[in-house]
C-alpha cells in the first residue's frame, strides 16, 4: 500500500472513529457533518468521497461494530473448540452480551440505530463484501423510514 492509500485509510479512519464518538455522544440527529469533519481534521468534501451523508456513515458503523462483535464471539468458539450447535449458539450470545455488558456506548449505539431491514437483507444476501451500501439499497434506498 503506496503513501496515498495509507493517507486516505487514515481519513476515512479519522471519520468513522469521530463519526462514532460524535455519534455515542451527542446523539446522530445533533451531530452534522460538519461536526464530523471539523473534529476528524477533514475537508467536508473528503467525507463525500467516502459517505453519502451521516446516515451512510451510520449504517457503516453499525454493519462494522456487530460484524466486530459477532466474529470475536465466533473466533473465541472456535478456540473454545464446542463440538454442539445448541453450545455454539449460547456460547456465541454470551460472548456478544458480555462485550456489550462491557461497553455500554456500542450498545446504547447499536440498539438505537439498529436497522432490521437492513440487515435482513445483509444477511439474506450471498454477496460476502461487507459492502454495507449493497445491502442497504435493498431498502427502497437510504432514510428511507421502512429500513429503520
Amino acid at each position: 500500500m503506496g503513501k496515498v492509500d495509507i493517507n486516505k485509510q487514515r481519513k476515512k479512519e479519522a471519520l468513522l472513529n469521530t463519526a462514532f464518538d460524535l455519534f455515542t455522544s451527542k446523539g446522530i440527529n445533533d451531530t452534522s457533518i460538519s461536526d464530523i469533519v471539523n473534529k476528524a481534521g477533514v475537508a467536508k468534501g473528503t467525507f463525500y468521497l467516502y459517505f453519502r451523508d451521516k446516515y451512510d456513515i451510520r449504517n457503516l458503523l453499525i454493519s462494522h461494530k456487530s460484524s466486530q462483535l459477532f466474529m470475536s464471539a465466533h473466533t473465541d468458539m472456535l478456540k473454545a473448540n464446542i463440538d454442539r450447535m445448541e453450545d455454539k449458539i449460547v456460547f456465541v450470545i454470551n460472548h456478544i452480551i458480555d462485550d456489550l455488558v462491557k461497553d455500554k456506548k456500542m450498545l446504547n449505539f447499536i440498539s438505537k440505530n439498529l436497522s432490521w431491514g437492513f440487515f435482513k437483507k445483509a444477511l439474506m444476501s450471498n454477496d460476502n463484501s461487507n459492502d454495507h451500501r449493497n445491502a442497504y439499497a435493498g431498502c427502497g434506498g437510504y432514510r428511507r423510514k421502512a429500513c429503520y
